[in-house]
């Protein structure tokens, strides 16, 4: 019996601080599949420097079982012998839904230990810190929230209510999918990629990326506004939106970086704080929150016209 069945997505809902650093953090973990369900409780942290370069980070897991963390947690998934540590990959443009979410390549000392060692592919023997190959998706939930699915809701509604006042609006998802191509060793760029090429093609005004931040202290809240290389948009909007809070640069952001059109990304709030949620979560907030972006975007682009 291979964990999971093909074609099965199976639920890991992680409970307690979100990692923002390479700095461990402590949570409790449940999986559900159609064919396991387990509980424990893990350490996460953000995985290295190529991850901290993106917004959203690449996680890595140890599990335990118990709360002393005295004595891991290991799982067989997907054939690869049983192992506590593993790599959440943020292959997905969003962390929440996880592309590639178990693979032996990620921990070379472990695979190396195994006794079977000699019976593994030779990928697997040569380049054990190789991540390419897929292990398979999942649904993540932290405290209780699919953040992809916020995402969507709020990105659908502000799409409703700009078309309401005469605009043409393009999205480059409409359900809980990514974009790369199936083959693809690299399916975030490939995501990203193909992202960037349909944005590209339909020549638009702007760009408006919406996510949701996330910090392991919970006090953090509020909306906020980036910008890679013209800040007119970010700063337009957050006149309507925030503006006692400053909008911030990032740098080498690849996908906002490939972008040749004016492109603001929206932190929409803080989903570890308690009551950014419960807002975000609101119709009534998001219905307000979305015409205050609406006229961000509609006065920068008559300033812009003119």
């Amino acid at each position: 019996q291979i964990e999971p069945e093909a074609l099965d997505m199976p639920k890991v809902f992680f409970n307690g601080d979100k990692p923002t650093n390479k700095t461990s953090v402590n949570a409790t973990i449940e999986y559900i599949s159609k064919t396991e369900h387990f509980k424990g409780h893990v350490d996460i942290k953000c995985q290295g420097n190529s991850s901290m370069a993106y917004p959203k980070k690449n996680y890595t897991i140890k599990m335990f079982k118990d709360e002393a963390r005295s004595t891991k947690l290991k799982k067989d998934f997907k054939g690869w012998g049983k192992q506590s540590k593993f790599c959440l990959k943020a292959n997905y443009i969003d962390h929440s839904h996880a592309r590639n979410i178990i693979s032996a390549k990620l921990w070379g000392q472990v695979v190396k230990s195994r006794s079977d060692f000699d019976t593994l592919p030779e990928e697997l023997k040569t380049s054990p810190n190789y991540g390419a190959v897929d292990g398979f998706p999942i649904k993540v939930y932290y405290n209780n929230t699919y953040e992809s699915d916020l995402n969507l809701l709020v990105s659908l509604n502000l799409k409703k209510q700009i078309e309401k006042r005469g605009a043409l609006v393009y999205m480059t998802r409409y359900d809980d999918y990514d974009l790369s191509n199936p083959k693809s060793f690299r399916r975030k760029k490939s995501d990203f990629d193909n992202r960037i090429k349909i944005i590209n093609y339909i020549n638009p005004d702007c760009v408006i990326s919406i996510h949701m931040n996330a910090s392991s202290n919970k006090n953090y809240n509020g909306l906020q506004i980036f910008y890679s290389k013209d800040d007119k948009l970010a700063h337009s909007i957050n006149k309507f939106v925030n503006p006692k809070r400053k909008v911030k640069k990032i740098n080498n952001i690849y996908f906002m970086d490939n972008i040749n059109y004016p492109i603001a990304l929206i932190e929409y709030g803080f989903i570890s704080n308690t009551s950014d949620l419960e807002k975000i979560n609101s119709y009534k907030y998001q219905f307000d929150i979305n015409n205050k972006i609406i006229n961000g975007i509609t006065k920068y682009l008559k300033n812009d016209i003119n």
